[in-house]
């Protein structure tokens, strides 16, 4: 299925790619420097059924569940396969992923996923639902990976380009467990600080953050705070220089499979659902 393009008639743009994880490909809204891209390639990917990396039973991408150790490849499938179209406005599309032969191998659970993309006033609205279509508990984590263009314009620098968040406290992933490190509060990450690997921040009082371009007077404002599941941001950007900076609403911090005791995994019994929503949207200052 080709791209389905959305637009709220009054200057802001979406496109949506169904046959490739149903992945947000394009955010874009009229400012007064012209028509701003928001997200940088690949767009703006869903993860499931883990969100990060797994490596269950001491193997790289593979997970363990009730002992029996499967592959599962970084960020989960589901960024990896064609969802179907369940409806579509001018504005808005919802689409729909179920277990199949694809996802019974390495998953072997039952389990529907709805998406929809939306715009709404400027803001481009993501909505990510999860139904146990099974017999069993439905183990899993999930999140957003929004590739937000920085700087935001071609005129702009990285080195005056941030990322702010609200009272918050860095966790790391260590083999004995996850640990808090550091006093709670606001921070700023400034985009030439290096985030490779990921670093991951709970304990939010409002889990959003603000991707700051200075020079250029933007921001681009990321709420997952909405009615949401979601309760962790992850920051990652490959190198200091990058064209992209990612800040990732999950469900849990990282390996929620091999963490499972510290509450990292989301587990849903049969007929259970779980929603989370993510909103971006460009601001001039």
């Amino acid at each position: 299925m080709q791209a389905i393009e959305l637009t709220d008639g009054d200057g802001t743009w979406a496109t949506i790619v169904p046959a490739e994880g149903g992945t947000l490909r394009r955010y874009a809204r009229r400012t007064r420097r012209g028509v701003v891209e928001v997200l940088h390639e690949p767009g703006c990917p869903v993860l499931f059924p883990i969100a990060g990396y797994s490596h269950g039973g001491g193997r790289i991408d593979h997970y363990a569940w009730q002992g029996v150790v499967r592959p599962m490849p970084i960020h989960g499938f589901a960024m990896r396969l064609p969802w179907q179209v369940v409806e579509r406005t001018a504005s808005s599309v919802r689409l729909a992923l179920a277990a199949s032969d694809a996802t019974r191998d390495s998953y072997p659970f039952g389990f529907r996923l709805g998406l929809t993309w939306a715009l709404d006033g400027g803001a481009l609205r993501g909505a990510l639902e999860v139904t146990n279509d099974g017999k069993g508990p439905l183990p899993f984590s999930a999140g957003f990976h929004p590739y937000i263009r920085l700087p935001l314009t071609a005129g702009g620098r990285r080195d005056r380009c941030a990322i702010r968040l609200p009272a918050c406290r860095e966790h790391v992933a260590r083999p004995q467990g996850i640990a808090a490190e550091g006093p709670r509060g606001p921070r700023e990450l400034r985009a030439t600080e290096p985030a490779a690997p990921a670093r991951s921040f709970a304990e939010f009082d409002a889990l959003a953050a603000d991707i700051m371009d200075e020079a250029s007077g933007l921001c681009v404002r990321l709420d997952a705070d909405l009615d949401s599941r979601f309760r962790c941001l992850t920051a990652w950007s490959p190198q200091v220089d990058a064209p992209f900076y990612c800040v990732e609403p999950r469900t849990a911090l990282q390996d929620a499979f091999t963490y499972a005791a510290d509450g990292q995994l989301t587990v849903l019994d049969p007929g259970a659902s779980f929603a989370a929503r993510l909103s971006l949207e460009l601001h001039e200052s």
